[in-house]
């Protein structure tokens, strides 16, 4: 039995736990409600002082059903993947554990549910699952690439002795097409290589808003007879980033020709650079120092599916597309230790974030 003196002491370890705990008794009435528990579901406890818990949690049933598993079978339940609607039915990944509530004497008294939130896991588990992909398909695409290109050479240079001998002018027009088409597939499998074969980079202090300028000026004959506008808002506080040149040039020209594209022939493209002092790196409490550049168009923006999968190798919505240029880009980013943020919505634009580590003094 716990000493009275420390019933204060207990209370304050309830009230600071980082999960959210609920009590509930053998007919679900609500018993204990702490802070983190108010916190992540954004229910008051004053709601919840003596009132049944599938009352409180109406648009989660579920855990109603979780705990009168655990009552009747008497067995600890454990889920890692539910999705809690909070209110202003937001939805938040949390991860349940339900257990029997057993006093000294071997009583059954109820349920203890602990509630934890998973959202700071979920980007991580996605990001580990999309590097693996990412190595499977390199791998992959090396060897289909290899194996392609050596037939696709006897094609070409087959077709280029033919053109020399056929004097039927229709006939040539065919091994025109024929041969096109061969460059266009040499192009993909020179795509697939880049992106499947590990780069030596050359690193140097890089100036990042020389980069971008750079990168811009190289679409000024295609957007300079179309309505679109670059905007850029330059942090001038930035120092220089280590980097290699060549490979910084080849993403940010993948993400700003996207946005044109995006857009058509009409909108805007802001450009916005953040020095960040003390960014927090997913999934640890380290801090480093960090620059942000942010994409921003006023396209047709993803829907989520499309905004799921715009990193995967041959996924593309456009008809001339090949879906390399931004697996590239993000392999490029990951090599020099960043990372992409993406947001987007329907019909609205879309935003992609770029963070890049600065060089340590």
């Amino acid at each position: 039995m716990y000493s009275k003196n420390n019933s204060g002491l207990y209370e304050s370890v309830i009230e600071n736990l980082g999960e959210g705990l609920i009590v509930v008794n053998n007919s679900l009435k609500i018993l204990l409600f702490n802070q983190k528990a108010e916190e992540l579901t954004g229910i008051s406890r004053f709601y919840t002082e003596n009132a049944m818990l599938n009352d409180i949690f109406i648009s989660n049933p579920w855990l109603s059903n979780i705990v009168r598993n655990v009552l009747e079978k008497g067995y600890t339940v454990s889920d890692y993947s539910k999705k809690f609607k909070t209110t202003g039915n937001r939805s938040l990944p949390v991860g349940v554990t339900a257990s029997l509530f057993i006093t000294k004497d071997g009583n059954k008294q109820g349920v203890i549910i602990t509630i934890k939130d998973m959202s700071g896991l979920r980007p991580l588990e996605d990001d580990r699952l999309r590097n693996e992909r990412l190595a499977f398909l390199g791998t992959l695409s090396a060897g289909i690439a290899h194996e392609v290109r050596n037939p696709l050479g006897g094609i070409k240079g087959s077709i280029q002795l033919l053109s020399k001998r056929l004097k039927d002018k229709d006939l040539l027009e065919y091994t025109q097409v024929i041969n096109k088409e061969v460059n266009r597939i040499n192009k993909v499998l020179e795509e697939l290589l880049r992106f499947s074969n590990p780069r030596k980079y050359t690193y140097s202090r890089l100036n990042i808003h020389r980069i971008i300028d750079h990168v811009l000026s190289l679409f000024h004959g295609e957007v300079k007879n179309r309505k679109i506008i670059f905007i850029k808002m330059y942090d001038p506080s930035i120092p220089d980033i280590a980097g290699d040149e060549d490979s910084l040039i080849q993403a940010f020209l993948n993400l700003i020709k996207n946005a044109i594209e995006a857009i058509g022939n009409n909108g805007n493209i802001g450009i916005k650079t953040k020095f960040i002092p003390d960014f927090l790196i997913g999934g640890s409490k380290d801090t480093a120092k960090t620059v942000s550049i942010e994409i921003m168009d006023t396209g047709c923006g993803m829907s989520k599916e499309e905004e799921a999968c715009i990193f995967t190798p041959f996924y593309t919505t456009k008809d001339s597309g090949t879906g390399i240029g931004l697996p590239i880009t993000l392999k490029i980013i990951k090599e020099h230790g960043g990372f992409i943020d993406i947001k987007s919505l329907k019909q609205e634009g879309t935003k992609i974030t770029v963070f890049l580590p600065l060089p340590k003094a």
